[in-house]
């Protein structure tokens, strides 16, 4: 009986280690999710200044447009490849409940 409750014990032990990583991991999920949204915000701003600062008279020419398009692949292609390592590193996994 004693050994029941300890093996018991041991896996209670088990669960809970495996909760703690668990909630790391959702910690720092959450952590690069605002500092995500931030790029985001700070990137949403560059590219209005961005369109704002283009003439209407050159609009039609492309290359202020082609620009801003740079820009703004260049943002995306930054916040692809920030999720990719959070990916490699395990913090964003891709788990069944």
């Amino acid at each position: 009986m004693a050994e029941q409750f300890l093996s018991r014990l041991q896996d209670i032990e088990k669960t809970i280690a495996g909760l703690d990583d668990t909630l790391k991991r959702m910690v720092t999920i959450l952590a690069n999710m605002d500092e995500i949204r931030s790029d985001i915000r700070l990137t949403k701003d560059e590219i209005l200044e961005a369109i704002k600062a283009v003439p209407a008279s050159n609009s039609d020419s492309g290359g202020n447009l082609d620009h801003v398009a740079d820009l703004v692949k260049g943002q995306f292609d930054q916040i692809a490849t920030f999720i990719g390592k959070a990916l490699e590193a395990g913090l964003i996994c891709n788990c069944d409940p």
